[in-house]
């Protein structure tokens, strides 16, 4: 026979629905979850990781920056490259690599005068990106700190680090393409 009562998703005929206790039953003890050891972070070692992960988020940046610079040093600095003398570089490293690669004395003073301000333009964004990380950082390391569960500070370091981060980055290329673009369309 068909019982009046309707059957529940997941629920064979003979059961009965969990939902209702059994009159002068005791009531269902709620077994708690077991508790995982748990332990907390350093805020040491806190700051430490991600003031490393900013470092290394840093050099690909850099090194982008390095090659987006070359064509703008030279559009920056163009009065002084072609008005740098035969005398050749002022500094060792550059006159030693420029007899490696066989350079005209000239040569040497012009590229050299282009790659200090690559090498300062590169420094520039990779400081940028290094102070970028510091609020994640400090917010990671002050979180660990708090009794407050909710890492706000972190978060908010993160965010911070990521758009300045992103933004650097996109400057950096748009940049870099319109000054190699610049270069190739002489």
């Amino acid at each position: 026979m068909y019982h009046a009562r309707s059957v529940q998703l997941g629920e064979s005929k003979g059961e009965s629905a969990p939902s209702e206790p059994q009159p002068g039953a005791p009531p269902p003890a709620e077994i708690p979850p077991p508790r995982l050891p748990t332990r907390r972070a350093l805020p040491q070692r806190l700051f430490i990781e991600r003031l490393v992960l900013g470092h290394f988020i840093a050099y690909p940046v850099g090194l982008l920056a390095a090659v987006a610079s070359m064509p703008i040093g030279m559009k920056v600095r163009a009065r002084a490259v072609l008005g740098a003398g035969s005398e050749g570089a002022k500094s060792d490293l550059m006159r030693q690599i420029a007899h490696d690669l066989g350079l005209t004395p000239l040569e040497a003073a012009q590229t050299e005068i282009v790659m200090v301000f690559v090498m300062w333009a590169t420094l520039a964004v990779m400081l940028v990106v290094h102070l970028a990380v510091l609020p994640w950082a400090i917010g990671a390391a002050r979180d660990a700190r708090s009794p407050d569960p909710a890492p706000s500070r972190s978060r908010r370091g993160l965010r911070s680090f990521a758009i300045v981060t992103a933004v650097t980055l996109v400057v950096v290329m748009v940049c870099g393409a319109a000054g190699w673009i610049w270069l190739f369309t002489l």
